[in-house]
């Protein structure tokens, strides 16, 4: 019996050691379980993330390949744009190359025109001024004022004379030609003064081009309204009457015939060079004896007085400085 209860007591211990190795390990294996746990949680976490990561990997491995082909197809653009370009800037400067060479021939050309047309200027200004040299020293040297070429004064006196004393009776016809002579005489010497106007205008040697280029204009404009008049007044003289034609011819001489046929350009100077006087000096101007009755009744008559009387080389200026021009002396010399 108490070798049972020994064992009875023997088996209550190792029950009561195994019950509490049994506690311990429930407590190891929840202590395990735990840690399994925790472990598994922290491995599944981590594969999540890695999953994550690879996402996160491929998603940006997939942009940078997108990039990587939009980088290379900008660059193929690029490339072929500066290929383009570098075509056409060569094209461009061929081009420029040869235009380049056709404005150095071009400017060539116009060096080699420019200097032929300066030496033809210089030696144009040289001759002209030498013209105007002369014209200033044959102005210089002339003592008075030359008559108008067609011009005879002492008609002119003549006419204002008769004028002043009575006309002769006219029938209708000859008073239109000498109406028409009238309008002819007032063209005539409308140009004169013109003409002495320029003439005094004269540019100096030293003058500018512009001046001298406008003092040619208008010696070439006179010539020609003097071309003008004279075509004027040849027509008009072809329709006046034979005694009107024949009044107040001089017998002149033949050197006076041929300077009166002359142009009126190849006639030499028109103006001379005002003479200066002191101050409180003026040159008195005398106008030719004139006679006092002129009969005008007898053509005949007045053609042998014109050539009895001496004709003056000058006309008789009047007190404000003009000359006076009549009808009778323009047809003196034509």
């Amino acid at each position: 019996m108490l070798t049972l209860l020994v064992l009875i007591h023997k088996s209550a211990d190792e029950l009561n050691s195994v019950k509490k190795e049994l506690v311990h390990c429930k407590q190891k294996h929840e202590l395990a379980s735990t840690q399994l746990q925790n472990a598994i949680d922290y491995k599944l976490r981590l594969e999540q993330s890695l999953e994550n990561e690879k996402t996160k990997d491929k998603q940006h491995a997939d942009e940078m390949q997108s990039k990587l082909s939009l980088e290379q197809e900008e660059r193929r653009k690029e490339k072929e744009d500066l290929k383009k370009e570098k075509d056409d800037a060569n094209s461009r400067y061929e081009n420029l190359k040869h235009e380049l060479e056709n404005l150095k021939a071009e400017n060539q050309d116009l060096k080699d025109e420019n200097s032929k047309l300066t030496s033809q200027l210089e030696q144009a200004q040289s001759e002209k001024d030498r013209e105007i040299e002369k014209l200033k020293v044959d102005l210089v040297q002339s003592g008075s004022k030359p008559t108008t070429p067609g011009i005879n004064p002492q008609a002119l006196v003549e006419h204002e004379e008769a004028k002043q004393v009575g006309p002769p009776p006219n029938n209708g016809h000859n008073a239109g030609a000498e109406d028409m002579m009238r309008k002819s005489l007032d063209l005539r010497s409308g140009d004169d003064m013109k003409m002495d106007e320029n003439v005094i205008k004269a540019p100096s040697v030293k003058s500018d081009k512009k001046e001298d280029d406008q003092f040619m204009g208008d010696d070439k404009r006179d010539a020609e309204q003097d071309l003008q008049n004279d075509n004027i007044f040849k027509n008009q003289q072809g329709n006046l009457p034979l005694p009107y034609l024949n009044m107040g011819k001089p017998k002149a001489s033949s050197a006076s015939n041929n300077a009166a046929e002359r142009p009126v350009e190849d006639q030499g100077d028109i103006l001379p060079a005002p003479v200066l006087h002191p101050p409180g000096e003026e040159k008195e101007k005398q106008a030719p004896e004139i006679p006092k009755h002129i009969n005008y009744q007898n053509d005949e008559e007045d053609d042998e007085y014109v050539e009895k009387n001496e004709i003056p080389d000058k006309p008789v200026p009047k007190k404000d400085g003009k000359f006076n021009f009549s009808l009778l002396n323009l047809f003196s010399c034509r």
